[in-house]
């Protein structure tokens, strides 16, 4: 039997605040999700009580900690004007995953998915971006550069993610 741990996030889209519940299973390395409703969509409610009473409900426990925040607002303002000089790396990998979540949590083809695929080299890039301290040297610091065709490779994965994510989430525009 897998061992999951399920935390509460808050997206921010379009205009709107969403709680989901995102799972990680322990023993797995392609366990991360999100609870669906039924329906192959994400399950979301507007508030966090409603949230914890559908994981009570089902007898999943939340782990006790703030949720998580996700805001694909700013995500998506950024892939309609981007800059070289605003990427912020940790916002980046951390919304990217979590597209991967989504898209990974849904049953369809998925235009992410087939992109993501093909771009580990800018993945890997943001990621060192981040400078974590477990893998950054001390004293040490890599900032990324930016070439024309990364920042468009970039916003398209983006701007297809954050529309995957809305039709995921039952809102598609």
């Amino acid at each position: 039997m897998t061992e999951k741990q399920y935390f509460l996030c808050d997206f921010h889209l379009d205009g709107m605040s969403r709680v989901v519940i995102w799972y990680t299973d322990l023993e797995s390395d392609n366990g991360d999700g999100l609870l669906l409703d039924g329906s192959n969509t994400i399950a979301t409610f507007t508030t966090l009580d409603s949230a914890h009473n559908f994981a009570l409900a089902r007898s999943i426990a939340i782990e006790d900690q703030d949720p998580s925040v996700y805001d694909f607002d700013a995500i998506a303002r950024w892939s309609r004007t981007p800059h070289v000089n605003s990427i912020d790396c940790i916002v980046t990998l951390d919304a990217w995953n979590m597209l991967h979540d989504v898209v990974s949590s849904v049953d369809g083809v998925s235009e992410f998915r087939s992109m993501d695929a093909r771009m580990e080299d800018i993945y890997y890039k943001i990621f060192f971006g981040c400078n974590l301290a477990s893998m950054t040297p001390e004293g040490e610091q890599f900032n990324p550069k930016w070439d024309a065709e990364e920042i468009d490779a970039l916003v398209g994965l983006l701007a297809c993610g954050v529309r995957e994510l809305r039709t995921a989430l039952g809102n598609a525009q």
